[in-house]
């Protein structure tokens, strides 16, 4: 079954999960992935209402999301705080969230 879409709360989940992996490298990009979320947070609703519609397919909404990790992980790179492989890992923890999220709320 289905369940309800809310990008705020999958967004919270998002920021959860990259605290949870930088560690202690959160301080320093907390305010980066704060702007980032309010910035993109209607972007990625958005991303995601058009794959829920329909409205752009499954390969496209990949597509899409690997461009959005991309951003934030050029973001967070050009901080130089934690190991690339660690932003990496923390972009990819915080974009599952928002693909689970998606791919649970199709019918």
């Amino acid at each position: 079954m289905a369940t309800k879409f809310d990008i705020k709360e999958v967004s919270d989940g998002m920021l959860s999960a990259l605290r949870e992996h930088t560690g202690k490298g959160w301080s320093k990009f907390k305010s980066v992935v704060r702007e980032f979320d309010e910035l993109n947070a209607d972007r990625l609703g958005m991303l995601a209402a058009e794959h829920l519609s329909g409205n752009i397919n499954k390969e496209e909404f990949e597509q899409r999301l690997e461009d959005e990790k991309l951003m934030l992980e050029a973001q967070l790179n050009a901080l130089n705080v934690i190991a690339k492989a660690a932003v990496q890992n923390a972009v990819n923890a915080a974009f599952d969230v928002l693909r689970d999220a998606v791919y649970s709320a199709l019918p």
